[in-house]
Order: C-alpha cells, then structure tokens, then sequence
C-alpha cells in the first residue's frame, strides 16, 4: 500500500500526543486537550487507509489484519512485562500478566494491558467494519456506526468511555468505529479538497483551517466554544458535543498535516507510529533508569519540559530502537508465512 504523507503526518501528531498525554494532569490543559481527540484520531486516519485495502474474504482480511495488529501487540505486551520483571517484579506476575493479557486482549485501563489495547480494539474495530460496508451505502454505513456509539456509551449502562469491561475491549470498538467509519466515508472528499485545483477547494481550505485552528488554539488554552452543549440536561446533544468537539479538532490536525507533508522526519514517525506507540512504556523506563545511573533525574514539572522530553523520547525511539523492532517482527511474519 502507497504510503499518504498527510496520513502519517498526522499520525505523527497523534503519536506525541500519547506521549505527552501519558505523563497525566501535570501538562495542565494539554492533558484535556490531548484526551479529547488522539485516540478518535487515530481510529479515523486508519478508517482513511481502509479506502486503499484489497478486497478480500474475510478470513484472509483477519489474518492479514491479525499480523499487523496481533503479533506486534503480543511482542509488545512481553516486552513491557519483561521491564516489569527487571524493576522487581515476579516471574509469576511476569506470567500471569502475559496471559491475562492474551485472553482478555488487554482490556484499556486494566493494570497488566501494558496499553496495548489500542491494537487489540482496532483489530476488532476493523472485523466489525468489514461486515458494515457489506451495505455499500456510506450514509447507512456512518448511521450503523453511530448507532453503535449511541447504544454502547447513552442507551446502555456499558459506558466503554468510563468503564471499559469487555473483553478484546469490544466496547470500546463499539465506541470508536464511528471515528474509523468517518475516515473511511470522508476521506474521498478530503483527497479531492487536497488537489486544489479550483479556487473554490483554496477557499474551503482556507475557512475550515481558520476555524478549526481557532477552535482548537481556544481549546488548548482553556476555553471551549462549544462548552454551553455540556450543559444541557439532553445526553444526546451532550454526545453531539463530544463529536462536535473531536470533529473540529480532528479536522484542524488532517489539514495542519497537508499543509506540513513535506516534513520527512514527521512522516516517518508516523509511518512507525504503531512501534512508538508499543515501545512507549519501555523506552520511557529504560530512559529513565538508564540516566539515574549517571545521578540524573528525569522528571519534568511542567508542560514544556514533558513536551520537549516526549519529543526526545520518540527522536531515540524512532532512530534507534523502531527499526530492530520491526525487522523482528517482520522476521516472525515471514516464518510464520513460511508455514
């Protein structure tokens, strides 16, 4: 599949969000600004990439899918319990963590999912997809989706968003393929706005990008637009605000990242975005051990220092340690493809 640089660009943005938003409340409004879109974000950019898939049946769709998501997550969630056992942990805990993890595919904010829940949950996301565009029709596809979202967060008491339970976090992939299916139905008009061939694309561009910038600018520092939708007694419109808000912001990302395609750097850290974000806990505790070693302690008490910090972290990670890892994998892909 031909690499889109806005993609990974913007899959570039998404992965420093993780890791900055992974450092908690200390970055101040950055931590809810990050918390409202990086996750829908990611889902969305890989609804866009689903528009270039093959079609194929589906048992070879979800064995080609499970090695690109299952076998790095597993490598992944052995990695980080590897750490864990290094920092002092048990061998026993070292094996039921690993294991807990494979059956219950890392449900997100579970304590052993080492956040590999994400691979696991857009696994599902995809297989749940696969049988939503049977219908052909893209409007009918978006309603199913939002459907989906409505009934697993309002109408149920399941509420993935706060209390992720199921197992495979099939909940939250119920939450989520709305994002994946807005990708996937919206990116046929985002290529064609991005030719701009006419003045009318130029202007279209223009306007969404100011708004959305202003929006979002707005939103980083504390002040939200929309905020007067939180308060009505109505959960639907409370859930339109959600989208609203994740919309406006995704938007301003998607053309903020046309508008820097030809940053090389940023587009191959997208384009490793699944490894940075596998390799995340590990690099960010093997930094951190490596430089106590020398009486340097690393922890940053403010949001420049946490955004500098995750932007080093990913440089390192990117350069040094993403291409072992993905020569690794690729390694047992091919034996496994030998079979």
């Amino acid at each position: 599949m031909n690499r889109i640089q806005w993609i990974d660009i913007a899959r570039c943005f998404a992965i420093v969000a993780v890791f900055i938003g992974h450092y908690g409340v200390i970055t101040g409004n950055i931590h809810s600004f990050i918390f409202s879109f990086h996750v829908p974000l990611f889902f969305f950019l890989s609804g866009c990439t689903e528009n270039l898939s093959k079609e194929l049946p589906f048992v070879k769709y979800a064995i080609k899918k499970a090695k690109q998501l299952l076998i790095p997550a597993l490598f992944f969630i052995i990695i980080n319990q590897f750490i864990s056992l290094l920092q002092g942990g048990s061998f026993d805990s070292f094996i039921h963590n690993i294991t807990l993890s494979v059956c219950t595919g890392s449900i997100r904010n579970s304590i052993y999912s080492g956040d590999m829940w994400f691979l696991t949950c857009l696994f599902v996301v995809q297989l749940l997809f696969y049988f939503i565009r049977l219908v052909k029709y893209k409007w009918l596809m978006l309603i199913i989706s939002f459907g989906l979202l409505l009934w697993v967060e309002i109408i149920s008491s399941i509420k993935p968003l706060s209390t992720p339970s199921w197992y495979w976090n099939v909940d939250s992939a119920m939450f989520y393929i709305f994002f994946y299916a807005l990708g996937f139905i919206t990116y046929p008009w985002i290529t064609e706005l991005f030719k701009f061939d006419t003045t009318k694309k130029k202007t279209l561009f223009g306007i969404f990008f100011a708004f959305s910038s202003i929006y979002s600018i707005a939103l980083l520092g504390g002040k939200d637009l929309f905020a007067f939708m939180t308060n009505s007694p109505l959960f639907i419109l409370q859930l339109y605000y959600v989208i609203i808000l994740t919309g406006i912001i995704i938007l301003f990302f998607i053309l903020l990242s046309k508008l820097l395609e030809d940053l090389k750097l940023c587009g191959n850290i997208g384009t490793n975005s699944l490894y940075l974000y596998g390799s995340e806990n590990a690099i960010k505790t093997i930094v951190t051990q490596f430089a106590a070693i020398f009486g340097i302690l690393i922890q940053p008490t403010n949001p420049l220092g946490i955004v500098l910090l995750s932007i080093f972290i990913i440089w390192l990670t990117n350069k040094y340690i993403v291409p072992v890892e993905k020569r690794f994998i690729g390694w047992i892909n091919d034996k496994m493809q030998a079979k």
